[in-house]
C-alpha cells in the first residue's frame, strides 16, 4: 500500500498537470494546480498529507449554458457539469460489511476554466436530463 501512494505522489511531482490538489472542504476555492501542486506535495509531510485529496484532473468538454434568475436570462457561459453520487459505508472492525448503500446524486453546472464552487457563487444546482 505504502508503495503504491509512493508512485502516486511521484507521479504527481513529476506531472502535477495531470492532478488537482483539494483540501477536505466544501465551498470551492483553495485547491491546487500545476505547479502549486509540485510545491505543497515537497513541503508537506505524511500527517499534513492526510488533510487533502489528491484527484486525477477531468477536462470535461464545456459547453454553452443559459443561467437564469427569476424566469430571467441573466448569463450565457462555457460551462461543466459535476455529478456526485453520494452513498455510505459502514465495516465492523473485522472488515464485515455492515452498510453500503446509495444516498443520493447532485448534478452541478459550473462556469468552465474557473476555481468554482456552488457556495463561492460560480455555478449553480442542476437537474439532469437524459438522453438515449
Amino acid at each position: 500500500y505504502q508503495r503504491r501512494v509512493r508512485g502516486i505522489l511521484e507521479k504527481a511531482i513529476k506531472e502535477p498537470h495531470l492532478f488537482v490538489l483539494k483540501p477536505q472542504r466544501e465551498g470551492g476555492g483553495n485547491n491546487y494546480y500545476g505547479e502549486d501542486i509540485r510545491t505543497k506535495l515537497q513541503e508537506m509531510d505524511r500527517t499534513e498529507r492526510a488533510a487533502f485529496i489528491l484527484m486525477s484532473k477531468i477536462e470535461p468538454k464545456p459547453f454553452s449554458a443559459l443561467l437564469c434568475r427569476q424566469s430571467k436570462l441573466y448569463q450565457v457561459f462555457n460551462a461543466s457539469s459535476e455529478l456526485g453520487i453520494y452513498s455510505w459505508f459502514l465495516s465492523d472492525a473485522e472488515g464485515d460489511i455492515r452498510l453500503n448503500s446509495y444516498g443520493g446524486f447532485l448534478l452541478r453546472t459550473k462556469i468552465t476554466g474557473q476555481e468554482s464552487g456552488l457556495v463561492a457563487g460560480f455555478g449553480a444546482l442542476d437537474s439532469p436530463y437524459l438522453i438515449d
